[in-house]
């Protein structure tokens, strides 16, 4: 199992996006960098196939913040998507990283759904789930079909 972490300086100045045990990680990098590095998030339980995949696509939806390699500087849609990524659940990481590349659209006005609205639960109750729409700004109804019994 992978895992994906944010490194990020002490200075607050910029982070490093990656994929591996960071515990592991983080004495190689603190070597060649002058300011203090701390892991400010960390999703583990991912196949190395998988963490490899979500790596690539965060680095995608974060290129315009590149410094080099893995390294971002801080800048709010950053900070935004590390918000997301600190308290997201472990599938929500992929559902956040579509949103950072803007894939997730509404059903009914098909404007881009924000990387920080609320995420549908997986869990249905009575056959519903509740979406809320980044543009129409109303809460749309999706309705679920049982689950069958098999």
């Amino acid at each position: 199992m992978s895992s994906i972490y944010i490194i990020g300086a002490q200075s607050g100045s910029t982070i490093k996006i990656g994929r591996g045990e960071p515990a592991r990680r983080l004495p190689s990098i603190q070597v060649g960098n002058p300011e203090t590095l701390r892991v400010i998030a960390k999703k583990g339980g991912f196949f190395a196939y998988e963490a490899k995949q979500i790596e690539k696509r965060i680095h995608r939806g974060l290129r315009r913040f590149r410094l080099r390699g893995e390294w971002f500087q801080r800048h709010d849609e950053v900070e935004r998507f590390v918000r997301v990524f600190r308290r997201a659940r472990h599938r929500e990481v992929e559902i956040y990283v579509a949103r950072l590349l803007r894939e997730e659209r509404c059903d009914r006005c098909e404007v881009v759904i924000p990387l920080d609205a609320p995420i549908p639960t997986e869990k249905y109750e009575l056959g519903r789930r509740w979406i809320l729409c980044a543009d129409c700004y109303r809460w749309r109804i999706e309705r679920v079909a049982a689950a069958s019994k098999d």
